[in-house]
């Protein structure tokens, strides 16, 4: 029998769809900004950096959805990727 998700499930999995959403888009302005300031360290540092606080993310999101809901959405994200391809 399906079980409505508690607020704690919904945050862990907003929190795993928002490490995927978070991480290149950020990389991607630091690597402009970057270019515009000609500082090729701030992508060289802060790249790696917004890598390892998407990780963090998802790994707080897995933590609050438990190892169920986060394993669900996963393969969700597999299967939708399979079909994009």
């Amino acid at each position: 029998m399906y079980k409505k998700p508690t607020v704690r499930v919904m945050i862990g999995l907003s929190l795993i769809l928002l490490s995927y959403v978070i991480c290149w888009p950020a990389i991607g302005v630091l690597g402009a900004i970057s270019l515009h300031m000609k500082e090729p360290l701030i992508l060289t540092v802060g790249g790696p950096l917004m890598y390892g606080v998407s990780h963090l993310v998802f790994l707080i999101g897995v933590y609050f959805a438990g190892r169920d809901y986060a394993l669900a959405c996963l393969k969700r994200v597999k299967k939708f990727l399979k079909e994009r391809k």
